[in-house]
């Protein structure tokens, strides 16, 4: 790439490119097309935008107009009023009890951990996710609200949820880390039952998806959080489904399996990661060893896979009556 093209692009905006999942989709497809080609003239899709445009789209505004820079910082107002006026700035933060000293705790130090499913869980998923005429994140999410609800005993519930944040016509075949984490708050209140609250979850992630396009920095900024040393702003605990099939990649001779692997870091107090494949699933959680154990970690793996397996047998139960199947 020739830089003297874009004077504006500064060394900083191309460090780790391609970390975001989404990038290193394209990037594996394009390697794919790469070796196919060796036996055939691929076609390969034309981008119709480049890097630097939809860069500066975002820095501009992320929405439009970037003769009107008026305009743009009004969108963006909109965008943070959401989250002024949706309560975050109340949320203190989960009050999960920690086995370790949190004042104490190093960030990012942690361990990947995969717990044992039971064989016809992603049917269970399945089941559920036809029940409540939801998608099965939607219903992964929400098993995992419950849960941080049992724990803490609070009835408000903030979670972050990644978000490709690729809306713009075009940005979807481009190498580039548009991601963003998106607070997503829940209310537990009144027992619902788990179909329910299912409902509760799909309105609120709709709600914080017609607002991703604002930076997080730029959330705090408008919600002002109370501040709490050692702990990650309005949420610490994530959640994120991922199917198997997401990456097509067809290498000749190759047959390509796709998994998590630990890298002894965490980004948050907890993230729960669930895979699907073809014919199983996994639930695997990012946790933070110097607030928990890593046997801890693998319970509250357990717990979420079992609270979706009953739930699937009886959706319509209120969350007080899937306690008990919580561990």
């Amino acid at each position: 790439m020739d830089r003297t093209m874009f004077p504006e692009i500064r060394d900083c905006e191309h460090v780790d490119a391609a970390r975001s999942r989404t990038s290193f989709c394209i990037l594996i497809v394009g390697i794919s097309l790469l070796l196919i080609s060796l036996s055939y003239r691929p076609s390969s899709p034309t981008l119709v935008v480049l890097f630097f445009f939809t860069r500066r789209w975002q820095h501009i505004g992320r929405v439009g107009k970037f003769s009107d820079p008026a305009w743009c910082r009004e969108v963006r107002k909109v965008m943070a009023s959401f989250f002024q006026e949706g309560g975050f700035f109340s949320t203190v933060g989960l009050h999960v009890p920690v086995e370790g000293a949190r004042e104490q705790a190093r960030p990012f130090v942690g361990e990947f951990l995969k717990g044992q499913s039971p064989p016809d869980l992603k049917e269970a998923l399945s089941s559920l996710a036809r029940a409540t005429r939801a998608t099965s994140f939607t219903v992964f999410c929400s098993a995992v609200i419950t849960l941080l609800g049992r724990m803490s005993g609070q009835e408000d519930v903030v979670i972050g949820v990644p978000t490709d944040n690729r809306t713009r016509p075009g940005s979807e075949q481009l190498i580039g880390c548009f991601l963003n984490v998106v607070p997503v708050r829940v209310d537990l209140a009144g027992d619902p039952s788990f179909e329910e609250l299912v409902a509760r979850v799909q309105e609120a992630l709709l709600r914080s998806y017609d607002h991703q396009r604002l930076p997080f920095a730029e959330i705090v900024d408008a919600v002002h959080p109370e501040r709490v040393p050692g702990m990650h702003p309005i949420y610490q605990v994530t959640c994120e489904l991922q199917l198997s099939g997401w990456l097509p990649v067809e290498l000749p001779g190759c047959t390509v399996t796709y998994d998590l692997l630990s890298h002894g870091t965490a980004r948050y107090d907890m993230s729960f990661h669930a895979l699907v494949y073809p014919d199983d699933m996994s639930v695997m959680l990012e946790l933070n060893t110097d607030l928990w154990t890593q046997q801890t970690g693998l319970e509250r793996i357990a717990s979420v896979t079992n609270l979706l397996y009953r739930a699937a047998e009886s959706p319509g139960k209120r969350l007080s009556q899937l306690d008990g199947m919580m561990r």
